[in-house]
């Protein structure tokens, strides 16, 4: 993506924009696909989210060398910001949440709405680490396209997750 297209995005907060054209490289541009692909919905940020997994092969892949810990704070922090975001539900405590940080993220039409476990951004940590598991051979085995890959696995604390509603 041109540089001047992005200006004032999040990622660029975090990377210069040589390493965001690497990061995007190969990624599925799936709003130029169809307008019909994608539909918004408004996410609270996680008030205590925190990083439980980053896929270091993932960057790696991309030329950023996440082995020295400026780097990596960098990628965590970006990740965190871009994605430390859930659906509220009533039974979510009020802290939970960081005040008015709210942002209109995009699912896709696939897996809108299928059933709850899918449509609020929690999934169990046994549920995480196995998809996160197989998105890799996953990733090289369906092409075209490929399967997208897991980049993070955040912890939510404190907001209720699929499986078991106090695990966090």
């Amino acid at each position: 993506m041109e540089a001047s297209k992005r200006a004032g995005s999040l990622i660029e907060r975090f990377f210069n924009a040589e390493e965001v054209d690497r990061l995007e490289l190969d990624l599925p541009r799936l709003h130029e696909w169809s307008r019909y692909l994608l539909v918004p919905f408004r996410a609270h940020r996680i008030s205590s989210a925190r990083l439980f997994w980053m896929n270091r092969r993932w960057f790696f892949e991309r030329g950023i060398a996440i082995d020295d810990a400026a780097t990596e704070r960098r990628a965590s922090n970006w990740l965190l910001e871009e994605f430390g975001y859930v659906i509220p539900r009533k039974e979510d405590p009020p802290d939970a949440f960081a005040n008015e940080a709210r942002r209109t993220l995009y699912a896709d039409r696939a897996g809108l709405g299928a059933n709850w476990v899918h449509s609020h951004g929690c999934a169990s940590l046994e549920e995480g680490v196995r998809e996160a598991i197989y998105s890799e051979p996953r990733s090289f085995l369906m092409a075209p396209p490929p399967s997208l890959r897991y980049w993070i696995l955040v912890c939510t604390s404190g907001v209720k997750t699929a499986k078991n509603r106090d695990e966090q």
